[in-house]
């Protein structure tokens, strides 16, 4: 940290750091925008770091879900960390061209009535009073992915501005930080997504960890494989920034892996209609891919949709 004045800090010292820096205010109009939007958010709760085992604090949580049969419900959580970037230090997000279709994985879970039967002849008593869980990681089709190969996808990322010396200069640390919080704040998600807490038999869930800052404070710079640009910097209100980290689950027999391959990266005034793109999927066409997926045997033939 700089070193400090002596002068004593007054009400007008502390009014200007709210208008200009206060990550704080930044977080409550995000969730008043999406409360507005008929979002369930959790606003800065704590959790345990699947990584270094210490209570953190997340900024905000964001549920949802449709029924899409008497049998399926669709489930919408995400994990939202908020950088209230200014003008003179944007965030700048070098990309290459997607080379392959690379769907994010969702979880498929259901109350085993098989298991449970298994479970009752043996007198064994389970615990949560319902059945027993299966819980599976299941790729999204592509054709309703946003992660579509082509397109550009975050590989790195620098806030940039000018030091005293007028020097173009560049840091990650601090969006890093808030990058690293919302994938590890998506590890609860992940466990109560497997949980398959619903009132219907089967739910399916897709999870996001997102990171918002504000308008205009974003920008793309697309690279080819050479290493030469062929596109901006250009401003942008959406950025898809892959990650790659997997995280462990347990349903009720068996340990598993879900990867969260991607953090979207996006602009405040965006980010209802980015929500919306990722929520909207189609009765028919979630149906027919779960079919599919049955029918090559990633799902077992136990399910009926």
């Amino acid at each position: 940290m700089a070193k400090l004045k002596t002068d004593p800090i007054t009400e007008a010292d502390i009014a200007e750091y709210l208008d200009k820096n206060s990550d704080f205010s930044f977080e409550i109009k995000t969730v008043k925008l999406l409360a507005d939007l008929g979002y369930k958010c959790l606003h800065s709760g704590t959790y345990t770091d699947p990584v270094t085992g210490k209570t953190r604090e997340f900024d905000i949580r964001v549920f949802k879900n449709k029924k899409l049969s008497s049998a399926l419900t669709l489930n919408f959580m995400a994990a939202i960390e908020c950088k209230n970037l200014k003008e003179h230090f944007p965030l700048v997000v070098q990309c290459l061209s997607r080379s392959k279709h690379d769907v994010e994985d969702m979880i498929f879970c259901y109350h085993n009535e098989v298991a449970q039967m298994m479970i009752d002849d043996r007198m064994t008593k389970f615990v949560a009073g319902k059945y027993p869980f299966n819980a599976y990681a299941v790729p999204l089709h592509y054709c309703i992915s946003l992660y579509t190969k082509g397109l550009p996808v975050g590989k790195s990322c620098d806030q940039v501005g000018r030091n005293t010396s007028n020097e173009v200069t560049g840091s990650d640390s601090d969006v890093f930080e808030k990058i690293s919080q919302a994938i590890n704040s998506s590890f609860d998600l992940i466990q109560d997504a497997a949980r398959c807490e619903s009132s219907t038999q089967y739910t399916i869930t897709a999870i996001k960890p997102i990171l918002v800052i504000p308008d205009g404070m974003l920008w793309r710079i697309l690279y080819d494989e050479d290493g030469n640009i062929v596109e901006g910097p250009v401003q942008t209100n959406f950025v898809p920034y892959y990650y790659g980290k997997t995280w462990p689950y347990k349903d009720w027999d068996a340990e598993k892996e879900f990867t969260l391959k991607h953090l979207d990266i996006v602009t405040f005034s965006y980010l209802p209609e980015h929500i919306e793109k990722v929520f909207r999927i189609e009765k028919a066409d979630i149906i027919d891919h779960l079919k599919d997926l049955q029918q090559s045997r990633v799902l077992p033939e136990e399910v009926r949709l």
